[in-house]
């Protein structure tokens, strides 16, 4: 069985949150206070492994880090 590859957008999203993140001096359980998402959802999100990710779950994400919706137009 064929291993099922990664969403490339994903692994963009995921890597745009770790920059923004490690910009602002923040670890994961800190954004997870922030943004009421689960440390462990961040970290997955981050390394491109979390499937189903839903746009409620960015949204908030994006928003605890002040990151534009317009820079998904960027990746």
């Amino acid at each position: 069985m064929k291993k099922k590859e990664n969403d490339p957008l994903l692994y963009k999203v995921g890597k745009l949150i770790k920059q923004y993140r490690e910009e602002q001096n923040l670890t994961q359980t800190q954004l997870s206070d922030l943004s009421g998402v689960e440390q462990s959802y961040i970290s997955k999100l981050e390394l491109g492994k979390k499937p189903g990710y839903t746009f409620g779950i960015v949204a908030k994400l994006f928003t605890a880090l002040k990151i534009k919706f317009s820079e998904i137009d960027d990746l």
